[in-house]
């Protein structure tokens, strides 16, 4: 049976249930970021998607601390969407969550679905039965990348086969699970050094002659530059920039840290996924790459790496589908800050390492 005709028969088969508006849950969704800037163009493209009078599958996608949350919640929060779809607006965390019944549970959480002998069906006559609904899974990426891969690609099929849902993920990484007919959007990028400037402006208030080097070594990645304008309430740029040549990423972080407010905790999750475990080698290269900072050309890689010519290009590929690396110019590049905290968590070794001043010395 596909995955349509299972959707139409729980449909019709559990019409009643959660049907009367008391029944109906109050869901709450995140705010719009207070500090938000440099997306303007990307939000907007994602709310004309959800303004369509069809409904759409919207892959939000870029590495750990690029902003994918907030753009979500800039999206979902502006006046035309909410008007759409009105308390129909179901925003779910999947931080944590590595299999398919772990989404639906999340789901009928959200939900407040509860005493059910069939959850799942009963989650998807929820959703089935609202007229036009927009869900937004966030931190997709622990259940794509998890064991239960397949089966959560198939939980995301049979969501995406529901005509009046319209579908969000957020998700680290450049590729967007397989299964579903994603709608295009750009990945996310580095912020210009002017919204940069505008963060930091908002959060810290400070400047000195040193700001544009700081910010510059931050490379446009939101996170960072968050977290350290912070930093910036209680010291100079001046000041920053000299405690991050002893600190390096352990200086950018807020309280105690966590995903959101560490930037070490950040890259951490995306060198420890399980996509990366699977290749070993990617780790390799990366630290290898982390010691150029204007990247290297891809052609170059093959005669550079003679010792991961086996598996050079699966480790690429891994490296650009968790996003740890991008290609810019034709040149496979790192963002500073990665670079930066690979050099001294994972510095690169032999082989490979002789091999790249080797190359060097050579040209």
């Amino acid at each position: 049976m596909t995955c349509e005709s299972r959707v139409g028969d729980v449909s019709s088969s559990t019409d009643g249930i959660l049907n009367s508006p008391s029944d109906l849950p109050l869901l709450e969704i995140p705010l719009k970021p207070n500090v938000f800037y440099g997306r303007d163009d990307l939000v907007a493209s994602i709310v004309e998607l959800l303004l369509q009078d069809k409904s759409c599958r919207i892959p939000i996608l870029g590495t750990g601390g690029m902003g994918k949350t907030s753009v979500a919640a800039a999206a979902i929060n502006d006046a035309q969407v909410r008007a759409k779809y009105g308390q129909k607006i179901i925003f779910v965390s999947c931080e944590g969550v590595v299999s398919a019944e772990g989404i639906i549970s999340a789901l009928a959480t959200a939900l407040g679905i509860r005493h059910e002998s069939n959850i799942r069906r009963a989650v998807f006559a929820y959703l089935a039965s609202r007229g036009y609904t927009l869900l937004v899974l966030d931190n997709f990426e622990t259940a794509a990348q998890s064991a239960d891969s397949e089966h959560v690609e198939q939980l995301l099929g049979c969501l995406a086969a529901l005509s009046h849902l319209s579908l969000v993920i957020t998700m680290r990484g450049s590729l967007p699970p397989a299964g579903v007919d994603w709608d295009e959007l750009d990945l996310l990028n580095r912020l210009s050094l002017d919204a940069a400037h505008q963060i930091w402006n908002r959060i810290a208030r400070k400047e000195d002659a040193q700001l544009d080097q700081l910010l510059r070594m931050l490379d446009g990645l939101p996170l960072a530059i968050t977290v350290m304008a912070h930093q910036g309430k209680l010291f100079t740029p001046t000041q920053l920039l000299a405690a991050y040549e002893n600190e390096t990423t352990r200086l950018i972080k807020v309280g105690a840290g966590g995903r959101l407010k560490s930037l070490e905790v950040s890259i951490r999750l995306s060198v420890q996924s399980q996509v990366m475990l699977q290749e070993p080698d990617a780790l390799e290269l990366l630290s290898v790459l982390c010691l150029l900072p204007d990247g290297v050309p891809l052609r170059a890689l093959q005669e550079m790496l003679p010792s991961l010519s086996r598996t050079l290009t699966a480790a690429i590929s891994v490296l650009l589908q968790v996003a740890l690396t991008f290609e810019e110019n034709a040149r496979l590049r790192v963002l500073s800050p990665i670079r930066d905290f690979m050099l001294s968590h994972h510095p690169p070794k032999d082989p490979t390492l002789g091999e790249v001043r080797r190359h060097y010395m050579n040209l």
